[in-house]
């Protein structure tokens, strides 16, 4: 597969960096790729954030998108951890966008970085003829706290809870969401309990669970389950010892019982951090699964 370094056309040449260069592993002899690197999709407080995206070059047809959303605990990251799997998703004809976001070590707290999610989606939308993209076909991959934002700017039916600044009427739906071993109910769970630090969880979510239940049953991907909801596919393996396999469950029991569509795999060797690296021997092994749900509901 070839990988073409240059922004789309009418936009300024990006030069990679090698640390840049070095994150995009995905090899092969399957189409070529284009990429924008550093393209603006909102601006908070006078903040520029940003996405990098990538297409498969030389498409005619507008073609379905993905908003990759990045984990590291709502604290640390960037797009730069989601580009090996924006590659392979551009290769298999998606335009995939990997998205920063506003973080906790920056001093935002819930909903701003759910608020971001939604600003990408609304935004691939809106640039939908410029980047050759269906709108009606746009989906959600995150990966551990990047899951938890995934699924909450998905599934939730009014999204105007995380971002006020969505105008009345103005879509923001997607059609799949892809969770990896994200965290879903903050609230009734006491293997995370024993898991997470309470600290980080108060101060992702700027009150604790005594002083305000209803915002972190707001904050669980749980609350939201609902029959017309977008297809989810989990995947969680049992012996994560940072995000408990109870979470990926409860959220399995919720959508079960609002009908909501999904599909859940469960690992019984695999713990965390697999998902962010394209090429650990978990992602390489269920990635065909997310390929094919991708390709089933997109």
């Amino acid at each position: 597969m070839a990988l073409a370094l240059l922004a789309p056309a009418g936009c300024s040449p990006s030069v990679l960096s090698l640390s840049e260069v070095l994150p995009i592993s995905v090899l092969g002899d399957g189409p070529a790729v284009d990429l924008e690197l550093g393209r603006i999709y909102v601006t908070r407080d006078e903040t520029a954030l940003k996405m990098d995206v990538f297409y498969p070059a030389a498409t005619e047809e507008p073609t379905p998108a993905v908003v990759l959303v990045h984990g590291g605990f709502w604290f640390y990251g960037g797009a730069y951890m989601m580009q090996d799997w924006a590659v392979d998703l551009a290769a298999h004809g998606y335009t995939a966008a990997s998205i920063d976001y506003r973080l906790l070590k920056d001093g935002y707290v819930y909903p701003a970085p759910v608020a971001d999610v939604v600003a990408a989606i609304r935004h691939l939308r809106d640039s939908a003829e410029e980047l050759n993209i269906d709108p009606e076909r746009i989906g959600l991959f995150g990966v551990s706290s990047g899951g938890h934002l995934a699924l909450l700017a998905g599934m939730a039916d009014d999204r105007q809870l995380f971002d006020e600044t969505l105008p009345q009427g103005q879509s923001a739906e997607v059609r799949a969401i892809v969770n990896i071993y994200g965290p879903t109910d903050f609230t009734g769970d006491p293997a995370a309990a024993e898991l997470w630090q309470v600290g980080l969880m108060t101060r992702f979510l700027d009150a604790s669970l005594d002083d305000d239940p209803q915002r972190w049953a707001e904050a669980s991907p749980v609350t939201y389950a609902r029959e017309d909801g977008p297809p989810v596919l989990t995947i969680h393996g049992v012996p994560d010892n940072i995000v408990p396999v109870t979470q990926a469950r409860l959220l399995q029991e919720a959508l079960e019982a609002a009908g909501q569509p999904h599909v859940y795999i469960e690992l019984p060797w695999a713990g965390h951090w697999w998902g962010s690296t394209w090429a650990s021997p978990p992602a390489q092994l269920h990635r065909p699964d997310i390929l094919s749900f991708f390709e089933a509901n997109l």
